[in-house]
């Protein structure tokens, strides 16, 4: 019921839509909290072999928590449940472009710090600069000599490994807010091939209204 309802949520197009799915996933939570002495926790599965690993899911479902602690943004009402799960390096690849050895050390840096196994393919357009040459970077193929065009992103996509890449075209940074996993849950709920998110706009920070 949890699911179906947190799915409505995501689908309705309608604020007052919206309150009342939140406020019944609310009602749920509490009556979750009052039976949770009567609920005795299964022992957790032993994990499957390397070559069952494929019939894992590729994302943990979410779960509506407590919105009272986080009034203003509902950045953490949002949770996931742990399961097990096809590990994200196995499913996605990073695609960067990157002008400098500096700008593309910032990036990998920054990517690293929200998603350190990630594999990236990275297209250079200078492999020195006046920072000086480019450093050893783990988990990294570089394309150098490229420019910011479409056949270099063809030509990066053409190469991955794996189901699902990124496309992180004029990315500047990465923080939490690039949710890899959100994004493969409503791929998987919805059914859809592609998922995109908000672009902000440089220098003056605003969001792009044609999200989505």
């Amino acid at each position: 019921m949890r699911r179906q309802l947190v799915k409505a949520h995501r689908v309705a197009r309608f604020g007052t839509t919206r309150i009342l799915l939140q406020q019944a996933l609310s009602q749920l939570n509490k009556l979750d909290q009052m039976s949770d002495t009567l609920v005795f926790q299964a022992p957790p599965a032993a994990p499957l072999p390397a070559k069952n690993i494929e019939k894992l899911p590729e994302a943990c479902p979410e779960y509506w928590s407590d919105p009272i602690s986080d009034r203003i943004y509902f950045e953490n009402v949002y949770k996931t449940q742990p399961c097990e799960r096809i590990p994200l390096d196995r499913l996605v690849e990073l695609l960067l472009y990157a002008e400098t050895c500096e700008q593309a050390t910032y990036l990998i840096k920054r990517v690293r710090e929200v998603y350190p196994k990630l594999g990236i393919r990275l297209a250079l357009r200078n492999t020195t600069d006046r920072a000086g040459p480019c450093g050893r970077w783990r988990s990294v193929e570089v394309f150098t000599g490229a420019n910011d065009e479409a056949t270099t992103w063809l030509r990066l996509a053409a190469a991955s490994r794996t189901k699902y890449t990124l496309v992180d075209r004029n990315m500047v940074d990465m923080t939490h807010y690039t949710d890899v996993d959100r994004m493969l849950r409503v791929m998987n709920n919805l059914s859809v091939d592609v998922v995109g998110g908000a672009i902000r706009l440089e220098p003056e920070g605003r969001w792009y209204p044609g999200c989505y």
